[in-house]
């Protein structure tokens, strides 16, 4: 036996948008060493590698507490922190700056201007 059919239109939800990180990460050239180690981004706890230069990280719109160091000789090092807001449709720059020749320093992060991501993306 057939369902009736409603005779008002289905209602569709509209699709989530997400955003985007972009965290570009550098050091001072005479740190040549570094080109070693690879940088470690920490979102809400979750740990993935990244690379020198720029790693862009889709992530669903929200607040988020991200950290930024690099591995040497067995501890973190550079270390930095902060906490920023993913908008829908929107791409949030992170400007990671390891610390000048003492590593175990603390590194510097800067959070840039959300600029608007290109439709389709």
């Amino acid at each position: 036996m057939m369902q009736p059919q409603s005779s008002q239109p289905s209602q569709q939800l509209a699709p989530q948008y997400g955003g985007q990180l972009h965290v570009r990460a550098s050091f001072f050239f005479l740190q040549w060493f570094l080109f070693f180690v690879t940088p470690r981004i920490v979102i809400n706890g979750q740990e993935q590698r990244a690379r020198w230069g720029l790693t862009s990280i889709s992530l669903p719109p929200g607040n988020y507490e991200i950290s930024v160091y690099f591995q040497y000789f067995f501890s973190k090092a550079g270390r930095a922190k902060t906490q920023i807001q993913i908008a829908p449709g929107y791409a949030t720059v992170l400007l990671y700056n390891a610390p000048m020749f003492f590593v175990f320093r603390s590194g510097s992060l800067k959070v840039g201007q959300p600029t608007a991501l290109p439709p389709g993306q």
